[in-house]
């Protein structure tokens, strides 16, 4: 998946998780639904594989750490505690794709002559 991609699946998580009705577990897990589909691959250096790793394993910290392929957590079994914890390191985690990516588009603009 390219960063683009990854950076759309952020987006659209951070979308739910700000303009969803709900308590704020339920739309934690509307959020996990959008990016469930990410994987370890789809982040392009190990500081942003361990940020995703660290959030993954905070929806299901009884998962292995860097489990993939895990199943959508109901808002019923996150612990209310947890939520803002979780609700910051999604907002932190799509912060620096969307940083990584604004620096790959930089690279890649034609310089001016």
């Amino acid at each position: 998946m390219s960063l683009g991609s990854t950076w759309k699946k952020l987006y659209d998580a951070v979308r739910a998780l700000a303009c969803s009705d709900g308590t704020l577990p339920h739309r934690l897990a509307l959020a996990y639904r959008a990016m469930h589909m990410l994987t370890l691959d789809d982040f392009p250096d190990d500081e942003l594989r361990e940020a995703y790793t660290r959030l993954v394993h905070a929806w299901h910290p009884e998962e292995p750490q860097g489990a993939e392929g895990t199943a959508v957590p109901s808002p019923a079994v996150l612990p209310p505690d947890h939520a803002p914890a979780i609700e910051e390191q999604l907002l932190r985690l799509y912060t620096d794709v969307t940083r990584c990516e604004e620096q790959y588009d930089r690279a890649l603009r034609p310089r001016d002559l």
